[in-house]
């Protein structure tokens, strides 16, 4: 793991921009990609919850899930 990826790790945004849109297409999913998100918090739906988790854990280089608050 990189610094930059620690650091990341430590970052837990609101995801108000992808509660109601396509988790794919908002700027949290690109971060959390490149493992730059640790958890997320305020995400109002299980199926949005999946989404972020599946690219969390298919699409990031280090597999870690996230946490959700």
């Amino acid at each position: 793991m990189t610094l930059d990826e620690k650091l990341g790790q430590l970052n837990l945004p609101t995801s108000g921009d992808i509660t109601t849109g396509q988790a794919n297409s908002s700027n949290v999913a690109k971060n959390i990609a490149e493992g730059k998100v640790g958890g997320l918090f305020n995400i109002k739906s299980v199926q949005k919850i999946r989404e972020v988790q599946k690219i969390a854990v298919e699409q990031s280089r280090l597999k870690i899930p996230l946490l959700f608050g």
